[in-house]
């Protein structure tokens, strides 16, 4: 079933040579996007790391005996 189906859009495709370029474009946008979101999530990791350790903040419900 799935075999027929992709083998009526491969030659779809390959008769419409518009349609490949498009797809091109498309598959180009998508590799940018993953490639931005994947920079925002490592300059995140990055920014969450380099933090300074600063002083220990003491809580306010500390038992003190």
């Amino acid at each position: 079933m799935f075999e027929n189906w992709f083998s009526q859009m491969n030659e779809f495709i390959l008769s419409h040579p518009h349609w490949i370029a498009k797809l091109d474009f498309l598959l180009r946008v998508k590799c940018g996007i993953l490639t931005a979101l994947m920079g925002i999530f490592v300059y995140l990791i990055y920014k969450e790391q380099s933090k300074p350790a600063g002083k220990p903040k003491k809580s306010p419900y500390r038992f003190v005996a």
